[in-house]
C-alpha cells in the first residue's frame, strides 16, 4: 500500500500509525489483570496502602512495565514467547472461545444445520491458525 501511487497519502500515513498503536493496546490490555491482582494482594496483605490507591497504582504499573521491558531485553527468546501468546492464545480468546459462548448461550438446538457447520468451521479454521502461529514462532 505504501508503494501504491494511487493511494492517498494520508491514509498511508493512517495505516501506518494504526499499525504502530497496535502492540501498544495489546501490551496495556494484556497487562491489565496483572496489576490489578498485583494491587488486591498488596491491599489485603497491607490495607493502610489503600489511601495511597494511586501511588500504589503508578508504582506497581511502573515496576510491572519495567520488569517486562528488562526480560525482553535480557531473554534471547522473548520474542518466540510473545509470538505464542500473540497466536495461540489471541485465537482462543479472540475467536474460538466467543464461538463457543454462542454457542453454549444459544443452544446448538436453535441453529439451522448451515449455521452450525459455518460455526464449527470456524473453530477449526481458527485453532488451525492458532497452531500455525505457535509453531512458526518456534522456527528458527
Amino acid at each position: 500500500m505504501a508503494i501504491t501511487p494511487e493511494y492517498p497519502s494520508w491514509l498511508i500515513h493512517l495505516t501506518v500509525y494504526l499499525i504502530a498503536i497496535n502492540p501498544a493496546t495489546k501490551y496495556a490490555l494484556s497487562l491489565n489483570p496483572v496489576n490489578i491482582n498485583m494491587e488486591l494482594y498488596l491491599y489485603t496483605r497491607f490495607p493502610s496502602l489503600i489511601t495511597h490507591h494511586r501511588a500504589v497504582r503508578i508504582i506497581g504499573r511502573t515496576i510491572t512495565s519495567s520488569l517486562c521491558l528488562l526480560i525482553a531485553m535480557t531473554w534471547p527468546g522473548f520474542h518466540r514467547m510473545m509470538g505464542l501468546l500473540g497466536s495461540a492464545f489471541a485465537f482462543t480468546v479472540s475467536a474460538v472461545f466467543p464461538i463457543m459462548c454462542y454457542l453454549k448461550l444459544f443452544g446448538v438446538q436453535e441453529l439451522n444445520g448451515w449455521e452450525k457447520i459455518g460455526f464449527y468451521t470456524l473453530i477449526v479454521f481458527c485453532g488451525i491458525c492458532g497452531m500455525l502461529g505457535t509453531v512458526w514462532s518456534f522456527l528458527p
